[in-house]
């Protein structure tokens, strides 16, 4: 799903950053890029961005640059790096916020090196009075407010689902805003923000059904955890509910929300876009008997602990 071009682009940007990191903030840089590549799961944080479950936050202002000219290597560069500070500076909040005894609260300082970066690159690019900022403050403000929204929810329904935790992601719209006022692409934005949260409540929706186990260990309140409450019976466990009804109905809301997805795609004209919705509807189908597999197996394990009752 990912261009070799695009590729290349976040490769450079990924070592700009580990350059950048090791000059500015040494000596707490060693601690920082631990914690990046751990994300990752591997030596480098270009594997962790080109994941094909993770949110395409690079290929969005990738797409809108296509519908309008090849993408020019140099400004994606630039792109990048940019948003991949910033989603680092985000993402080491919120791992924060959701564990306070996490390695990411001893790390919290090292936001202000992501942030000065991630800003950085539109400071190079857009006067002060740019009408860019106006929309920069907007976005990146709407992101912080509904993500403290979404960290207040004990029980979200599907209203508060749409208002917070879809729109969490929100901070991508900053980089296709930067790309539309590059290349004079405003009149665009509109339906590529709208794409933004219908994909973000997409992806949202996915994480919270593959990971219900995980939040409802930690309980994390979602809204798929949520609606297990409300729907099951009285004496069901969510278990029971997910495996009985539960996951059909999170598939029929993401197969739903796919489809919406497909025809914002067709009005854009991208087909990296439609390419890549085609690829995700596909492994989804494909992940669904194993998890209707496992949800069985859960189901008896839970009925093999359950206490016994007295005769």
């Amino acid at each position: 799903m990912y261009p070799e071009l695009l590729s290349r682009c976040l490769a450079s940007a990924v070592n700009r950053l580990h350059a950048n990191l090791y000059q500015l903030m040494t000596p707490a840089a060693e601690p920082v890029w631990r914690w990046l590549t751990s994300l990752s799961g591997t030596e480098s944080p270009v594997d962790y961005f080109q994941h094909p479950l993770a949110f395409p936050i690079l290929l969005l202002p990738w797409w809108l640059e296509e519908t309008n000219q090849p993408p020019d290597p140099a400004w994606q560069t630039d792109l990048i790096y940019s948003t991949i500070n910033g989603y680092y500076y985000i993402r080491l909040l919120d791992n924060a916020m959701d564990n306070p005894a996490a390695i990411e609260t001893k790390l919290l300082p090292a936001a202000a090196f992501f942030y000065a970066e991630f800003e950085g690159e539109y400071r190079c690019r857009f006067a002060a009075d740019h009408p860019f900022w106006m929309t920069f403050r907007q976005i990146w403000l709407h992101t912080a407010v509904v993500t403290i929204e979404d960290a207040s929810l004990t029980a979200p329904t599907a209203a508060q689902f749409e208002q917070t935790a879809a729109q969490k992601i929100g901070a991508v719209k900053i980089p296709l805003a930067a790309t539309a006022h590059r290349y004079g692409l405003t009149n665009r934005l509109a339906a590529w923000n709208r794409l933004v949260e219908q994909l973000g409540g997409w992806h949202q929706l996915l994480n919270d059904l593959l990971g219900w186990h995980t939040d409802r260990r930690r309980q994390t309140a979602t809204w798929f955890l949520a609606e297990a409450e409300r729907q099951r019976r009285a004496d069901e466990s969510i278990t029971a509910w997910i495996a009985r009804q539960g996951l059909e109905w999170a598939i029929r809301q993401l197969t739903e929300r796919l489809d919406e997805l497909a025809c914002i795609a067709a009005e854009l004209n991208s087909p990296g876009l439609q390419q890549y919705l085609a690829v995700r509807r596909t492994r989804l189908n494909d992940q669904l008997p194993a998890l209707r597999a496992g949800l069985r197996e859960l189901v008896k394990l839970e009925t093999a602990l359950a206490p016994k009752e007295k005769p």
